[in-house]
């Protein structure tokens, strides 16, 4: 405004003035109305902005309760998908869980397969064997069934010949002595020395006729030419004249000391064809219980509960720390448990030898400490353990060797006979075929156990009769075993491992039941010589030998 006016002056200031009053007036109008105008403007943007702001604060209101609403949707969204974020988690843990359970599964059936396969195997070969076995003995059986029907057919023909033979020497012992006495009533006047020299000889004829009865009862297959042999120096003695006493008396004393010699030789051969016999059995049973590791007999004996079989318990400890396979059945898991009743059969069988007057088997010894002790000490192990492993070696080998020499030699052994006998000995009724057969051609050496006198016979028959009892006990004891076993049930795992044990017990048991048979036969044999040495009747001597020795037959 000062600008304009000052611009304006100069034209007039007059209308200056006034243009410039009106134009102040104008001005404080356009002033007054734009003050209104913009007091209205004003007001108008105030109530704009205040229901503007009206709108922002519902707005915002609305949108915070929606922000709210989301912030709720989105925590609850939130918390549902965690929770099932974490049920499939539990899900899959649970699951891997299962697979990885039922992959052990799968394994352990998988070695339960495997173990089962095995056992199976190893059952269907027992089987076999087990067949194979049964078929040999039943053929053995079957054998020796047929020889002993043939040995009792044998035996009632040579005890009918016996008879016929002894009554026909009673008849003619009778008849000549009815022509004796006739004899002697007829010159009992005339010849007082022949009745003293019939009176002295007729005790020496009784005795010997007894020996010769009980020589025939000993005699099995040579009894017809003996009764001949015999009966002719009887009936020559007889009818000899009344002048010939003295030669008739010293002829039958030589007869009675030959026959006695002749029996005593006998007994002896039957003592001692009975040790070898008893020395075969011991070999037999040697070769049974010997362990299959260390070739010797069994030191603590333990059965496997895998496959059955028995071991020595130290050479199995050394066996399974080399590998950890069982030696047998080649299982993972080798348990095995003590077998007492095999201990106790070891025991009987060491206590068999010394009583036979064998010698004495090497003590068990798991390590050679002598050798042990001169070896000198080395930085490897390796070469400790070769020298000790080829040391057991060579001991196991020189074992062997000296228990086949001795079962070479047994089986090469034969009775003596003395001279003039027959082929067969009479005193051997009690054998068995296979001992006869074992007997047959080689001569026999004499061995230091056979008792030579009474006293020696008696503590032999002493012996035998203790060793009789300890079988029967150890005989009651399998049974009792077998028995307990028998009675397991069949739900329990075990029962196959039992199975075996009990298999090999009755094995055992058939095995030391023909061996106390055989022994209670030896001793009644000798017990029924000693009787018959002692008492001297022929007839209580001869039948019940032969009845024995068909019982014997009849069991075997």
């Amino acid at each position: 405004m000062a600008s304009r006016h000052s611009f304006l002056a100069p034209v007039s200031p007059s209308s200056d003035q006034q243009s410039a009053r009106q134009l102040v007036v104008e001005s404080c109008t356009a002033l007054v109305n734009l003050e209104s105008v913009l007091k209205q403007r004003n007001q108008a943007l105030e109530q704009h902005i205040e229901q503007q702001e009206e709108e922002k604060t519902k707005e915002k209101e609305n949108f915070e309760q929606t922000l709210q609403n989301e912030r709720c949707h989105f925590a609850s969204k939130r918390e549902y998908f965690w929770g099932e974020i974490n049920e499939a988690r539990r899900d899959l843990v649970r699951k891997n869980e299962a697979m990885d359970q039922l992959k052990r599964r799968l394994a352990a059936q998988q070695r339960t397969c495997d173990e089962e396969r095995q056992r199976s195997d190893t059952l269907v070969q027992q089987n076999r064997d087990l067949h194979a076995h049964l078929t040999d003995i039943v053929n053995k059986n079957a054998l020796e069934l047929a020889e002993a029907k043939t040995k009792q057919a044998q035996l009632q023909r040579n005890a009918e010949h016996m008879e016929r033979t002894l009554r026909e020497q009673n008849t003619i012992f009778e008849q000549e002595r009815a022509r004796w006495q006739q004899g002697t009533c007829a010159r009992s006047s005339g010849q007082p020395m022949v009745k003293s020299s019939l009176e002295w000889v007729m005790p020496h004829l009784r005795g010997l006729l007894e020996a010769y009865d009980r020589e025939q009862g000993s005699a099995s297959t040579n009894s017809q030419p003996t009764s001949e042999s015999q009966a002719q120096p009887t009936t020559a003695v007889v009818t000899t004249d009344l002048t010939q006493n003295e030669d008739v008396a010293r002829h039958l004393g030589q007869q009675d000391a030959r026959n006695h010699a002749q029996l005593l030789e006998q007994e002896r051969d039957a003592a001692r064809t009975q040790h070898d016999i008893s020395q075969r059995n011991l070999t037999e049973r040697e070769r049974v219980l010997t362990c299959p590791i260390s070739l010797e007999l069994f030191d603590d004996p333990v059965v496997t509960e895998c496959c059955g079989k028995t071991f020595s318990s130290g050479d199995l400890r050394q066996a399974l720390q080399r590998n950890s396979r069982c030696p047998f059945c080649r299982g993972s898991r080798v348990a095995f448990h003590q077998n007492r009743d095999l201990a106790k059969l070891v025991e009987l069988h060491r206590t068999e030898r010394s009583i036979l007057g064998l010698p004495e088997l090497p003590a068990p010894a798991h390590v050679n400490t002598a050798t042990e002790e001169r070896r000198p000490h080395t930085s490897s192990g390796r070469t400790h353990d070769r020298h000790a492993s080829s040391g057991r070696t060579r001991r196991h080998r020189h074992h062997r060797s000296e228990r086949v020499q001795a079962r070479s030699n047994l089986a090469h052994r034969q009775p003596i006979r003395p001279h003039g006998q027959a082929s067969e000995d009479p005193g051997s009724l009690h054998q068995s075929n296979s001992s006869r057969n074992a007997y047959s051609t080689r001569p026999r050496a004499t061995s230091s156990a056979t008792p030579r006198d009474a006293n020696d016979r008696s503590s032999f028959l002493t012996l035998l009769a203790q060793r009789s009892r300890a079988s029967r006990d150890l005989f009651t004891n399998l049974q009792r075993a077998m028995v307990r076993d028998s009675n397991r049930p069949l739900r329990d795992p075990r029962s196959h491992q039992h199975a075996s044990t009990s298999r090999h017990r009755r094995q055992s048991l058939d095995s030391y039941m023909h061996d106390h048979h055989q022994l209670e036969r030896d001793v009644s044999y000798l017990s029924t010589e000693e009787l018959g040495s002692s008492s001297g009747t022929s007839s209580r001597l001869t039948r019940p030998r032969l009845n024995s020795s068909t019982s014997s037959s009849d069991s075997d």
